[in-house]
């Protein structure tokens, strides 16, 4: 039985989505609201920074990451 390959977006995704969930479950556990919003925020721009493989393309998405953020 061949098992279908995954989706490379899915693939691409789930670190993402497993540093959210354990993001979410540090603020829950500790009881501090306040974190969630620099939390996701941090994981979002650490995803956005990740989306190119080359260096100059990793450089570039992090100083646009960085000004937007700033």
């Amino acid at each position: 039985m061949n098992t279908p390959p995954l989706k490379p977006l899915i693939i691409a995704s789930l670190p993402v989505f497993a540093s959210v969930f354990i993001a979410a479950t540090l603020v829950w556990h500790f009881d501090t609201p306040k974190l969630v919003m620099p939390f996701v925020l941090g994981i979002i721009a650490g995803g956005l920074v990740d989306l190119d493989n080359r260096l100059t393309g990793r450089l570039k998405n992090i100083v646009i990451t960085v000004a937007l953020f700033t």
